[in-house]
């Protein structure tokens, strides 16, 4: 006959036979976890607001192009009403210069606003004062059936080039759209 020897795991004197984590080592878990989360909650919200930020100034440039082609294939007049923190898109029925009637209603996300709509020409190389705050007011952006484009920044409409301010509320992330007025055509600008 054979003897089997069966071999077991000596447990130190008072020790039980479960097994599990200590209070220290689950605090020092806790602490861990704790601390990345603090590192990476502030990054995430700056990608929320740079994404909600470039979303909302997309959306403003595809509507400046719609604006155009519809004012070009009707040929009536269109325009964007832009206040700090919304826009219109207007159109104008009846005889010259028409009655606006609002065909719809752009509202920006809490933390991106127009700082301002100049009729400057805010071009790489130009020589401009950009704004410092947010807008007063309401301006407006007009685009007849010609393909023209004219500027009301307070003083009646105004052949010169358009230039739109916009920035995140956070001050991050700022970009700006200057349209032209011979051609109503918008060029996008990552920086002010």
């Amino acid at each position: 006959m054979s003897t089997w020897t069966v071999w077991t795991k000596r447990r130190p004197p008072g020790a039980s036979a479960e097994q599990g984590f200590t209070l220290t080592e689950l605090l020092v878990v806790v602490v861990i976890l704790a601390l990345l989360a603090a590192i990476a909650v502030p990054a995430l919200t700056r990608d929320n607001e740079e994404a909600r930020f470039n979303k909302y100034v997309t959306t403003f440039m595809r509507d400046i192009q719609r604006v155009r082609y519809e004012a070009i294939s009707t040929k009536e007049d269109r325009a964007l009403v832009i206040g700090a923190t919304s826009y219109q898109l207007i159109m104008y029925t009846g005889a010259p210069p028409g009655v606006p009637f609002m065909q719809e209603l752009r509202e920006a996300p809490v933390d991106v606003t127009v700082a301002d709509v100049l009729a400057v020409n805010a071009m790489p190389g130009m020589t401009y004062t950009p704004p410092s705050g947010t807008m007063g007011g309401t301006k407006l952006v007009r685009f007849n059936g010609t393909g023209n484009m004219q500027v009301n920044v307070g003083s009646g409409l105004q052949n010169l080039t358009a230039s739109i301010f916009f920035k995140s509320g956070s001050g991050l992330y700022k970009k700006r759209v200057v349209i032209f007025p011979a051609t109503a055509y918008a060029d996008l600008y990552d920086k002010w």
